[in-house]
């Protein structure tokens, strides 16, 4: 009895201890699984081994490392369910990717309750042969220099905030760029738009942010503030090796050298546009008034000093895409209407506006409409007429699709013209001659010599006494921005005065030696043509000499 009893009880302890060896298989079967899980999940998720990377070899802990190792936590946790449930890492991830939104720049928003714009091929996009090469849009580029940990503590220190922008609020329907950032970029947004506002060109950022973030906060303020005139598209950025920004070094144009005699030329071009537009009934006619006076101001130039600005187009009349839509977006706000700066690709880099209306948005590119005469073929479109022309980027495509239809298509091109020759640019010469139709404009009923101040006498019969009146008129009113007219007495000779100034005769025959006795060192011309009722043709010049 007693053997058989000491026999089951080795059987019992050999048992026990090959259940301890088993549990202890099992255990390490799972750790195997729960590892081979974490790796698929790291390989469908790079982001998590970087952070990773942060958090054990980072210099202490900051809010990223806080965010490292809460989102560390949660792929574990993952994990754990994947191999408690039998999912696969790859079901997990393509459950959490799909509701993402797909290439949103990190810590930027759709506005909320606006539709979607959908972006087109950019390979449909095909602008019009006379309008190839009108653009001139400059990209923000950001200057990114990567400086050693102790140098870059020691620059945040000396440096400091400078102007933080506390207490300072954008309303979201007139600046869409502002909304689209989280709270940290729209603190960093507002630091970099009062710094601009005081000339403090270098700062710490007052935000922890990766030269990425830093880029979509800089946009943003440059795209919704076109009064900041003299901030460049460029600026500067020195971060650390794990990728924090430690100063920003903004870049200002040469009007900020004079800010108060800039701001005021500035404020005055823009006040005459305002309240000429301020008369006017609705907000389209308030549109349709500045539409045409930022058009009548202007001439595209792709040498345009400050052409980036609006101050290019207000004050200068020399510009390119960049400034029209920089001018139309500020003088728009001035008036209360939402109007918005919008990046794209037109063929190039390219730069127009959206507008609020009544019943939703609106394309418009000032830029293309500006020939002889001014059209209306780009004024106020729809996503749907913009998609072979006009295809919106970076942080743009976030604004709202322009599916408008009210106020398109009220505006009618002027009768009778004929096809404009297109505008040529200086390209370093003082002298440039543009708008000037190939034909003149006929006019229905055409009114009188009288009617438009002129007699018989006063009408010229050839080019000779054509010059000799211009370089009169033009000695007697000297420097500076202004219009003069004269009648000429019929097509034949309008004829040879336009090959004159296609031709650039014009330069011997009147405008070198006037520019010489005025000590001018440029000369603009655009010229208007109407037709009078007996076949003279009144030429009205509208010239800048300075």
């Amino acid at each position: 009895m007693c053997g058989i009893i000491s026999w089951h009880t080795r059987n019992h302890k050999g048992g026990v201890f090959m259940k301890i060896i088993k549990g202890f298989l099992y255990m390490l079967l799972g750790l195997f699984v729960l590892l081979c899980a974490l790796v698929l999940l790291f390989a469908f998720n790079p982001n998590l081994t970087d952070k990773l990377a942060g958090l054990l070899y980072g210099n202490g802990q900051t809010e990223e490392s806080t965010e490292a190792a809460n989102e560390l936590a949660g792929a574990v946790q993952v994990a754990e369910e994947q191999v408690a449930t039998s999912h696969t890492p790859s079901q997990e991830v393509e459950e959490n990717d799909s509701a993402a939104t797909e290439g949103m720049p990190e810590r930027i928003h759709r506005l909320p309750d606006k539709e979607s714009y959908v972006q087109p091929d950019e390979a449909q996009i095909k602008p019009p042969r006379e309008l190839t090469g009108k653009t001139g849009f400059q990209p923000i580029t950001p200057d990114e220099q990567e400086v050693q940990d102790q140098e870059g503590q020691q620059l945040a220190d000396s440096l400091g905030y400078g102007e933080t922008g506390d207490g300072l609020s954008f309303d979201e329907t007139m600046y869409p760029y502002y909304n689209m950032l989280d709270d940290t970029l729209k603190h960093l947004y507002r630091q970099i738009y009062a710094n601009a506002n005081a000339l403090n060109q270098s700062f710490a950022p007052i935000e922890d942010v990766s030269p990425d973030q830093l880029k979509n906060a800089f946009t943003a303020v440059f795209c919704d503030q076109p009064q900041l005139f003299w901030l460049d598209t460029a600026y500067g950025c020195k971060y650390t090796p794990s990728g924090k920004c430690v100063e920003l070094d903004l870049q200002f144009n040469q009007t900020s050298q004079n800010l108060d005699s800039s701001k005021a030329a500035f404020n005055e071009m823009a006040n005459q546009i305002v309240s000429a537009a301020s008369g006017a009934g609705s907000n389209y006619d308030k549109e349709v008034s500045v539409h045409n006076a930022v058009l009548d101001r202007n001439t595209y130039n792709l040498n345009a000093p400050l052409n980036q600005s609006a101050y290019s187009a207000l004050v200068n009349g020399q510009t390119v895409c960049a400034g029209y839509a920089r001018a139309f977006q500020y003088a728009m706000q001035q008036l209360g209407i939402p109007c918005y700066y919008c990046m794209g690709y037109a063929g190039e880099s390219h730069a127009w506006n959206i507008i609020q209306l009544e019943d939703g948005y609106y394309n418009v590119d000032t830029t293309w409409d500006d020939t002889e005469p001014n059209t209306y073929d780009y004024f106020n479109k729809s996503d749907n007429d913009f998609n072979t022309s006009h295809r919106r980027t970076d942080l743009s495509i976030y604004l709202p699709a322009c599916n408008g239809s009210k106020y398109s298509n009220l505006e009618q091109n002027p009768q009778g013209e004929a096809q404009a020759e297109p505008q040529t640019e200086s390209q370093a010469n003082p002298m440039d001659i543009s708008r000037m139709a190939s034909q003149p404009a006929s006019s229905d009923p055409g009114r009188t010599l009288s009617d438009v101040g002129f007699s018989e006498q006063d009408v010229l019969h050839d080019l000779d006494a054509y010059y000799a009146d211009c370089a009169r008129k033009i000695r007697e009113k000297g420097l500076g921005d202004y219009e003069f007219q004269n009648v000429i007495s019929d097509r034949s000779m309008y004829n040879a005065l336009y090959l004159s100034y296609k031709n650039q005769d014009y330069k011997s025959a009147y405008a070198e030696d006037v520019m010489e006795e005025l000590g001018a060192q440029s000369y603009n011309l655009k010229m208007r043509i109407e037709e009078l009722a007996d076949g003279q043709l009144l030429l009205t010049h509208h010239v800048r000499i300075q």
